[in-house]
């Protein structure tokens, strides 16, 4: 990532309570068109949840969470969190 863009995310990221992270699952139901690239999708979210785990972008003030299970799990799990 670019100097200036890291620098600037990661301050906009000192300003975050709770970083709330989806990773991808089958089990989640998401349904997806037949044009939709599935290694993209999946690089994505390896990049994704990489940079959350990223000290130099997340500071450890930030309190993350990473939600699994059915959107009824998830939405329980978030409340808690809250």
């Amino acid at each position: 990532m670019d100097g200036d863009l890291l620098a600037q995310a990661a301050s906009a990221m000192a300003a975050v309570d709770l970083l709330v992270l989806l990773p991808l699952s089958a089990a989640r139901g998401i349904h997806l068109s037949t044009d939709e690239d599935l290694d993209l999708r999946e690089e994505m979210d390896a990049a994704l949840l990489a940079l959350a785990e990223d000290p130099d972008l997340v500071p450890e003030s930030v309190r993350t969470i990473e939600l699994g299970g059915d959107g009824t799990a998830r939405l329980r799990a978030l409340e808690a969190a809250l």
